[in-house]
């Protein structure tokens, strides 16, 4: 089972909430080389509005502006591996 301790890191620029935009980072062993994140706004992914390939152990949100005091759902693997899923809550 894969376990990357996924986190959120976010700002906030000073034009308001809707300009929020997180970066995902993770940990993982050095044996892992490229990872699959998703973004969702429910819980069984279902509604993913942010999908990204990287080689990299984090990835920078850049699509459409996030909702104020929404909350959504991340995950991340390597290969066909397990997914490691988290979520955040954007302010208002």
């Amino acid at each position: 089972m894969n376990n990357f301790q996924l986190q959120v890191r976010g700002y906030r620029d000073n034009i308001g909430v809707e300009r929020v935009r997180p970066v995902f980072v993770w940990k993982a062993p050095v044996k892992y080389k490229q990872f699959t994140i998703e973004m969702a706004r429910d819980e069984q992914f279902k509604d993913i509005i942010f999908l990204r390939d990287t080689h990299e152990c984090f990835c920078a949100y850049d699509s459409a502006m996030l909702k104020a005091e929404t909350v959504y759902y991340i995950r991340v693997r390597s290969g066909m591996g397990e997914w490691s899923q988290s979520f955040f809550a954007t302010g208002d």
